[in-house]
C-alpha cells in the first residue's frame, strides 16, 4: 500500500500498487506527469501508473501496465522537462518511455556488465542519460544512439586524504546510489565502500585531454575519455566520513546561503551528513577527509568552482538517524530533509536557510 500526499481538500490518496505485477512487492515509485497527477510504480519486471484524478481514495490497480524491461525493475526517475520516464533493471539495461503515450523509445544496454541500480536525467540535457551499477561503474550515455559517451570506473575515484575518523569499508564501490546536480555539471555516487564520489561532467577535446594528463604525470585513462568524442567524467573529490557502504546521495533541492556545493548523503552506519565542498577556509566548522584529482579544461562553472575550493570540504553536520537509511530527498519551498528508513515512518529534518 502507498499513501500519497494530502490534496488541499485534505483527501489523501492510498495506492494498492501491489496488483500492478500480480502482487510483487514495489521496489519504486515517481511523480510521472508535470502536473503530478500520474504515478508510475514498478514491481518485478513490470511498470504501472495510477490516475490520482480517480474519485476514488483507494486505487487498487493501475490505470495502465507495461513490461519493457527483462529482469527486475530497480528505478524509476521521471524527467518533468521533457516527459521521459526511465526505469533500470537487473539485466543492467536502461527503458526510455516517452509519456504520456508511455512508448518505449530507446533501450540503453549492453554496457554494464552486472546490475544497473541506479538511473539519473543529466538536467538541462535532454538527451543524456547517467547510469551506476554492482559493476561498480558509471555510464553516460546519449539517449538518441543508444550509446554511452563517457564509461568511469568508480575505482578510480581519488583516494582521499589520510586521518579521517571514519572506519575503513572494505566493500568494493558498488554504486548505490545517483544523483545529478541541478547545474547538469556534477554527479554525486553514493558507494558501497563507504564513500561518496564527487564527478565533474564536460565536454573537451580527447587529444588536449590526454596531453593534460600526461603533462601531469598521469597516464590518459580511457574510462575518462569519451569514445572518440571528448566527454568526461572526471573524478574530483572523494568524501569519507561514514562507517560503512553509503546508500543515498542527494544535492538539495532548497537554497542554502552558505557557499559551495552542498550535499547530504546517508549510511548503513545510520548516520545522515550534510557536506559542504567547496566552502571558504574562515567559515568551516570540521574538516573531512577529501583531496581533489587533476581537472580537464571545459568543465562547467560549478565544477570549475569546485575544484578550486576542494581543500576546504568539510561536515556541516553529522546526524545520528538510528535507523538504517533507504532513501533521502528534499523539498523545493523550505530547507527540508525527508528521510525514508526501515520502518514505517519518513521523517523531515529541517535547517536554517
Amino acid at each position: 500500500m502507498l499513501m500519497m500526499p494530502a490534496h488541499s481538500d485534505g483527501k489523501t490518496e492510498h495506492l494498492s500498487a501491489t496488483t500492478a505485477a500480480s502482487d510483487t512487492a514495489v521496489n519504486s515509485v515517481t511523480f510521472a506527469d508535470r502536473e503530478d497527477q500520474l504515478v508510475a510504480v514498478s514491481a518485478g519486471q513490470r511498470i504501472g501508473w495510477f490516475d490520482l484524478r480517480q474519485p476514488s481514495v483507494v486505487l487498487k490497480a493501475p490505470a495502465h501496465t507495461v513490461q519493457y524491461n527483462q529482469d527486475e525493475v530497480n528505478q524509476l526517475v521521471f524527467d518533468r522537462a521533457n516527459g521521459r520516464l526511465a526505469s533500470c533493471d537487473d539485466a543492467g539495461e536502461v527503458q526510455v518511455i516517452q509519456m504520456p503515450s508511455r512508448e518505449r523509445i530507446r533501450t540503453l544496454k549492453g554496457k554494464h556488465t552486472s546490475i544497473c541500480s541506479n538511473v539519473q536525467f543529466r538536467p538541462r540535457h535532454p538527451g543524456h542519460v547517467l547510469t551506476g551499477g554492482l559493476d561498480c561503474m558509471l555510464h553516460w550515455w546519449d539517449i538518441s544512439r543508444s550509446v554511452p559517451l563517457c564509461i568511469a570506473s568508480c575505482s578510480s575515484a581519488p583516494i582521499a586524504a589520510s586521518g579521517s575518523n571514519a572506519a575503513q569499508v572494505c566493500n568494493p564501490p558498488f554504486v548505490q546510489s545517483l544523483h545529478a546536480h541541478s547545474s547538469g555539471d556534477l554527479l554525486a555516487a553514493a558507494l558501497g565502500d563507504g564513500a561518496v564520489a564527487l564527478y565533474s561532467l564536460a565536454r573537451n577535446s580527447g587529444s588536449a585531454s590526454a596531453g593534460r594528463a600526461r603533462s601531469r604525470g598521469r597516464a590518459p585513462a580511457s574510462s575518462l575519455l569519451a569514445r572518440g568524442g571528448g566527454f568526461s567524467l572526471e573524478p574530483l573529490v572523494r568524501l569519507e566520513g561514514h562507517g560503512a557502504s553509503a546508500c543515498a546521495v542527494h544535492f538539495p533541492q532548497f537554497a542554502l546561503r552558505e557557499p559551495g556545493i552542498h550535499v547530504f548523503s546517508a549510511s548503513v552506519d545510520e548516520y545522515v551528513l550534510w557536506w559542504r565542498v567547496g566552502a571558504a577556509d574562515d567559515d568551516r566548522d570540521s574538516t573531512a577527509n577529501a583531496r581533489s584529482a587533476p581537472s580537464h579544461t571545459g568543465a562547467g562553472p560549478k565544477a570549475a568552482e569546485l575544484v578550486d575550493n576542494l581543500h576546504s570540504t568539510c561536515i556541516r553536520s553529522r546526524l545520528a538517524h538510528r535507523a538504517k537509511v533507504n532513501w533521502i530527498t528534499s523539498l523545493s519551498d523550505r530547507p527540508s530533509l525527508l528521510v525514508a528508513d526501515t520502518s514505517e515512518v519518513i521523517t523531515l529534518y529541517e535547517w536554517g536557510s
